[in-house]
């Protein structure tokens, strides 16, 4: 009993050591990865696109170079890291940026940007077909 014991106790001090030994992803690794993924490019063109709204929305130059010093992508990175931090390991963001580096994670970036565009048109138009056919239902 007490070797069963034993052996329990070891085994599991064994599996949650391992766990505590996973090295946190390092800030480097992360902003590299960010990069690699192209999120931080994405962000800079939906600022971009805010950016056109305004304009034609009739916010003047002025404003919108005012808009615009308050616009840093790096502020947002950092913001981010934490949250990358809390949910992989040094080892997991290897493996994303070793596949972000491939020609298939670099086609993936390249195209993700049309896929989403597409994707919104689409769910755009999608959950307007919903809406009517929730209002006919409501109006019964």
């Amino acid at each position: 009993m007490k070797k069963l014991l034993l052996s329990v106790c070891l085994g599991s001090s064994l599996i949650f050591s391992s766990a505590a030994f996973a090295q946190t992803a390092s800030e480097q690794s992360i902003k590299q990865l960010i990069v690699e993924t192209g999120a931080a490019e994405m962000g800079t063109m939906v600022f971009d696109q805010l950016l056109a709204q305004l304009k034609g929305a009739g916010a003047t130059d002025a404003q919108i170079a005012e808009v615009k010093k308050e616009f840093n992508v790096d502020q947002l990175v950092d913001l981010l890291v934490p949250v990358y931090q809390k949910q992989f390991t040094e080892e997991d963001v290897k493996a994303f940026l070793e596949f972000y580096q491939s020609p298939a994670g670099k086609k993936l970036v390249e195209k993700q940007p049309a896929i989403m565009q597409e994707s919104m048109v689409i769910g755009q138009q999608w959950g307007m077909g919903i809406a009517q056919k929730i209002q006919a239902i409501l109006s019964k």
